[in-house]
């Protein structure tokens, strides 16, 4: 997906402005969420986040700041009966509450509840051209639809992704079962398996910092990284990165 100016992405879901060493890949969830019509369905998640954020582009997305947590998402709707024609890519930076003040969404994963709370989210419709975008400003969205080569005045060629826009804009996770709950890692084996086929052989381990070990090993955070060194070790990052382990 491309757009005429802006924060631009593709089919790929990298946007095309930020540098593919730029991004870390955190993991990839089946969500259940539920849309405002109170259709349930499954929804593929996949994360990744910016190692870091310029000023550039945190005025161009009126993010609070340069030094946040910023996620793009990309949203699959392809096993979900009612949408699944749908695409969706999110960006936002992670809260640990949700906020009246601010467009949030919600994800249950592995570790629990995800709050995110949104800056721009984008939804193309397999088949047709163009996308539609919402810029959130504090709660406020501001809508739009791009990449179009309007024909003769068909305005109602937009209508699908006008109706998709109000779908995603809509859709909240839904209470009940979490996939895969309880420890990724059920015992201190499973945990070194992890290491050695998922660390060790990086090179890139030697100046790696805790957000790019986390995702290696599929954590949904550092603090989740953290959380299993405590419990089986190793006692250091300085560890990871020197293989001792």
């Amino acid at each position: 997906m491309s757009g005429d100016d802006g924060y631009r992405f593709n089919e790929r879901g990298r946007p095309l402005d930020i540098r593919p060493d730029a991004l870390i890949n955190v993991g990839s969830w089946p969500v259940h969420a539920q849309d405002a019509s109170g259709n349930e369905g499954v929804l593929q998640a996949t994360f990744r986040i910016m190692k870091r954020i310029s000023k550039a582009i945190a005025t161009e997305l009126h993010a609070p700041s340069s030094r946040i947590d910023v996620f793009i998402i990309d949203e699959d709707y392809a096993s979900w009966d009612t949408h699944k024609s749908l695409k969706a890519q999110v960006l936002g930076y992670r809260v640990y509450h949700e906020s009246p003040d601010h467009q949030a969404r919600s994800y249950q994963l592995p570790d629990g509840l995800f709050h995110l709370n949104l800056l721009q989210q984008r939804v193309i419709v397999r088949g047709l051209q163009g996308y539609g975008q919402i810029d959130w400003r504090e709660g406020d969205g501001i809508v739009s639809l791009r990449g179009f080569q309007l024909e003769d005045g068909k305005f109602n060629d937009l209508r699908p992704l006008w109706n998709a826009l109000q779908a995603i804009a809509h859709i909240r996770v839904k209470p009940g079962p979490k996939v895969g709950a309880g420890a990724k890692f059920k015992s201190r084996e499973a945990w070194y398996a992890a290491l050695k086929e998922h660390v060790l052989p990086r090179q890139k381990r030697i100046t790696a910092d805790e957000r790019e070990f986390a995702a290696w090993l599929g954590c949904e955070s550092p603090a989740t990284l953290f959380k299993y060194m405590k419990q089986w070790g190793p006692a250091q990052i300085q560890d990871l990165r020197d293989g001792r382990f």
